[in-house]
């Protein structure tokens, strides 16, 4: 049934929680992700109540793990149900968990996040583009305790401390800051019934166990109940851990050559900043993402000082980093000859030649009224979008999501589609975002990067043009 509009204070916090962190777009497309549980479906209702005032449409998305038998095919039923009720769209995706854990060898808990993630990539991918699309999870106020703890117990640095983030890519939290009682009573109060999984009773996995043991005795032992402080110390090291990452772009930038990372000026930073760079140039390079776990930074770190050159340091994933001459660079079989430059961050204003190539790439800020001649060699982007890309040779795992088009796909497969030689692959220019390209020089850009003419956006745009060398720009 249609909820009643609701003036409680609670709406009044989801509302002025969107705001504060920004997570819905006038214009975009919100998918909320319902379980069925009390807290997805306060959230789905919530939305609704905000869709119109916030000018966003929605759509609801369920997960079937293929778990629990009948007890899941009802929750499935029940969420149909509920957005009939409020003539909200909805859409079922079915994954098969336990042959995914059985094939992964993960526990089913893992498997499941796994596969939720990948319906949400995928989606995400499928985006029409110029909407805006954002995938709203139903994490709340206790759930962001729980992981800081879990995190806490796992021996976790500032990156995990700060538990799960408001806005992250396309995944937006805006139930952040609310409690789990708030949303049971907000239901409650709308006479409103909700899904329960018995799993959620049981002591077996940690999370449950944090639940139901050890909050309950943390509040009982000292007096005061620590969910809402541990929610703000989360909030709290993000903000530091925001400021971090951007001086970890710089140093990136000053440390970054066509032949790696510079040993010297990278021995000259503080070592929580060596760290950092040395993470975040692991995952322009590879398109990997938190996989480079302590125990190889440790190694890397350990070695500055004693790296001889031609010596090499084994990483995950068949990766492998080398010293050559004063500089470090990571490797792997599917990389080019040593003679293509490894990533070099995208600079704006700039001109520079990259000799391998045998082309100069500049950039530059367009001006109001500027016109741009859209071809393969020139392409228009929202600065924002990126500045934190780099130019680069392809990296297993790369994935474009084509300029006007609504799939994604691996670029492999797209290289393939365009009958690119195969003895030319592995020598393309790209212009990268971590595993995303954004534009391949002379063939295609990427969907979320590229400013088309007349689109209006989010700040500045930026022209770049890609010229071979000997030719008339």
């Amino acid at each position: 049934m249609p909820v009643p509009g609701c003036t409680d204070s609670l709406l009044d916090k989801v509302r002025q929680f969107i705001a504060d962190h920004h997570l819905v777009l006038p214009g975009s497309h919100v998918v909320a992700a319902v379980s069925g549980g009390a807290d997805s479906l306060a959230l789905l209702y919530l939305l609704h109540e905000l869709r119109n005032e916030l000018l966003f449409t929605l759509s609801c998305l369920h997960v079937h793990h293929g778990l629990r038998g009948t007890e899941a095919d009802r929750d499935c039923a029940f969420v149909e149900a509920s957005c009939r009720d409020l003539a909200v769209p909805f859409m079922a995706r079915h994954v098969a968990v336990s042959q995914l854990a059985a094939k992964k060898r993960q526990g089913l808990e893992q498997a499941a996040r796994e596969a939720r993630r990948d319906v949400y990539r995928e989606m995400a991918e499928r985006a029409p583009p110029g909407q805006p699309l954002r995938i709203a999870l139903a994490h709340q106020l206790d759930d962001q305790a729980e992981t800081v703890l879990m995190h806490l117990g796992r021996g976790s640095g500032l990156d995990g401390l700060v538990g799960m983030r408001p806005l992250d890519g396309s995944l937006i939290r805006p139930l952040l800051d609310c409690r789990r009682h708030e949303l049971e009573g907000y239901l409650e109060s709308h006479q409103l019934s909700w899904c329960h999984d018995r799993t959620n009773d049981e002591d077996f996995t940690i999370r449950n166990r944090l639940r139901h043991q050890v909050l309950n005795r943390w509040q009982e032992a000292l007096g005061y109940d620590p969910v809402p402080l541990l929610g703000r110390a989360a909030a709290n090291l993000a903000c530091e851990l925001d400021f971090l990452q951007k001086a970890g772009e710089k140093e990136l930038a000053r440390c970054l050559s066509p032949k790696g990372l510079d040993g010297a000026a990278l021995h000259a930073l503080h070592p929580a900043m060596q760290t950092r760079v040395l993470r975040r140039y692991w995952s322009l390079v590879t398109g990997h993402g938190q996989d480079l776990g302590q125990k190889h930074v440790l190694a890397w770190l350990n070695w500055l000082d004693r790296a001889r050159s031609g010596q090499r340091l084994d990483l995950p994933h068949g990766q492998s980093v080398i010293y050559d001459n004063g500089f470090f660079r990571i490797q792997s079989g599917a990389l080019p000859p040593a003679d293509v430059p490894l990533p070099v961050p995208l600079s704006v204003p700039s001109s520079m030649i990259l000799e391998p190539f045998q082309v100069r790439v500049s950039a530059a800020f367009v001006e109001n009224g500027q016109e741009i001649v859209y071809n393969g060699a020139v392409a228009c982007f929202w600065y924002e979008r990126v500045r934190h890309c780099v130019w680069r040779t392809r990296m297993p795992g790369d994935r474009i999501h084509p300029g006007r088009r609504q799939v994604g796909k691996p670029l492999k497969k797209y290289l393939q589609e365009r009958r690119v030689p195969v003895a030319d692959r592995d020598r393309c220019l790209l212009l990268a975002d971590g595993a995303e390209i954004a534009w391949v020089p002379g063939h295609e850009v990427g969907a979320a990067y590229v400013a088309w003419p007349g689109e209006s956006g989010e700040g500045r745009r930026v022209v770049l043009r890609v010229d071979k060398l000997g030719e008339k720009s």
